[in-house]
């Protein structure tokens, strides 16, 4: 079983003005638990040598644990769990209706997360919206424990309608511990998408158009 999972404790309400965490490959860092009773829900992810936290998480195998002592190795950004998990195989690509859940999660957007214990939508407690969320996630990535909820109904309609397609701006880090080299359980992040390159030809094209007009104007 994983070892808790972190709620995402930000200080914000919905549509918060957040950023994206500095998470990068060879990276070390560590964890803390967070809010939720399920062995999972929300993690606290931390540079190793630093108090400052970097964003929250939620894990995607069931079958691995993290050692909230330990220093963990950022091994690569990926779109897959790897070495893990009790189901959806080893790789296991990341399903889109995860990443539909995650993105608005970290955004501040997720529909009816309680991220400041209102007790006034479904979920009561912050404990209980990252219980539902990481119940979902688990039950997208196939794992033991999974269940279905209002958010899988939700993830799936927002996949179904066209409204979510493909992963978005949600990574999966692939941890390995520092200590022993060996892979630890894999967790979701954020990542910048890149802007998409101008095509070579077209952008060949137009310069040579650009050119061949200066030229032209200078006979």
């Amino acid at each position: 079983m994983a070892v808790s999972l972190f709620s995402l404790s930000f200080p914000i309400t919905a549509h918060a003005d957040l950023i994206y965490p500095n998470i990068y490959i060879g990276q070390e860092i560590k964890f803390a638990d967070g809010l939720g009773t399920t062995n999972g829900g929300e993690f606290i992810v931390y540079p190793w040598n630093s108090t400052t936290e970097l964003y929250r998480s939620f894990c995607l195998e069931t079958n691995e644990y993290l050692d909230f002592s330990s220093k963990f190795i950022v091994g690569d950004i990926s779109t897959e769990a790897r070495n893990g998990g009790t189901g959806g195989g080893s790789p296991d690509p990341l399903d889109p209706r995860t990443a539909y859940l995650y993105h608005e999660f970290y955004w501040g957007m997720l529909a009816e997360y309680d991220y400041v214990d209102n007790a006034n939508g479904v979920f009561k407690t912050r404990a209980e919206s990252a219980n539902a969320l990481q119940k979902a996630i688990w039950h997208f990535e196939q794992e033991n424990e999974g269940a279905t909820n209002f958010y899988t109904n939700l993830a799936q309609t927002m996949v179904d309608s066209g409204e979510w397609v493909g992963l978005g701006d949600v990574r999966v880090i692939n941890l390995l511990y520092a200590s022993y080299n060996v892979y630890a359980q894999d967790q979701l992040t954020v990542a910048p998408v890149p802007e998409p390159a101008t095509p070579l030809l077209l952008g060949t094209g137009l310069i040579g158009l650009a050119g061949f007009g200066r030229k032209k104007s200078k006979m």
